[in-house]
C-alpha cells in the first residue's frame, strides 16, 4: 500500500464506504474505454433534458437534489455492502483508490492555489486584480444576457466532466501545454511550501 499524506488519508476515509462506486466513476471519467466519453456526455445531456422538460422552480430543484443526496448518503453504503462483496476488493482496486485520493487532493490544492494567488493579487497588484475581476464579471454578464444560465451550467459541467479524460489521454498536454504546465508548476510550488 502506498504511503498517503494526511490529507489523502482523510479523503480516503471519507470515500471508504463508496470505494467501489468511486473506482467505477474514476474509470468512466478517465475514459478507460473508448465509449466512456459518450456515456458521460449522454448522461449529462439526458439529465439536463429531463430538467428542461420538467422545468421545476429553483426551490423545487434544490429540494429534490437535497432529497436525492440525503437518500444516497443513507442508502448508498447499505446497498454497496449488498452489491459488492468485500472479497472482491483487490490490491489493484486499492491502488486505484489511492490514486483517486491523490487526484482529489491535488485538485483541491490547485483550486486553493488559484484562489490564494488571485486573492494575493489584491494586495500585490490591485490594479491588475481590479481589471481581471471587472473584465471577467462583464464577460459573464454579457454571456448571461446572450445564453440561458441553464445552458451555461450544462456547458461548464460538460467541460469539468471531460477534463479528467482529456488530461489522462494526454490531449490537454498536446493542445494546451503551456496552460497545463503553469497549473502543474502552481501545484508543485504549493506542495513545497
Amino acid at each position: 500500500m502506498a504511503s498517503l499524506s494526511p490529507d489523502q488519508a482523510g479523503v480516503k476515509s471519507c470515500l471508504e464506504s463508496w470505494r467501489e462506486v468511486v473506482i467505477i466513476m474514476d474509470s468512466v471519467l478517465a475514459w478507460e474505454k473508448d465509449w466512456y466519453p459518450a456515456v458521460t456526455a449522454g448522461s449529462l445531456t439526458m439529465f439536463y433534458l429531463i430538467l428542461f422538460w420538467l422545468s421545476p422552480s429553483m426551490l423545487t430543484l434544490l429540494s429534490t437534489l437535497g432529497l436525492l443526496i440525503t437518500m444516497l448518503d443513507y442508502l448508498g453504503p447499505k446497498l454497496m455492502d449488498k452489491l459488492f462483496s468485500p472479497a472482491q476488493w483487490t490490491g489493484e482496486k486499492e491502488r486505484k483508490l489511492d490514486n483517486v485520493c491523490k487526484s482529489v487532493v491535488s485538485t483541491s490544492l490547485l483550486v486553493s492555489t488559484c484562489y490564494t494567488s488571485f486573492s494575493g493579487m489584491k494586495t500585490t497588484s490591485p490594479m491588475t486584480h481590479f481589471s481581471l475581476t471587472t473584465c471577467s464579471l462583464l464577460v459573464l454578464a454579457y454571456l448571461g444576457s446572450l445564453v440561458s444560465g441553464v445552458f451555461l451550467s450544462y456547458l461548464s459541467l460538460m467541460v469539468v466532466l471531460m477534463l479528467p479524460g482529456l488530461y489522462r489521454r494526454g490531449l490537454l498536454a498536446r493542445y494546451c501545454s503551456s496552460m497545463v504546465f503553469k497549473l502543474e508548476e502552481m501545484v508543485k510550488g504549493k506542495k513545497l511550501q
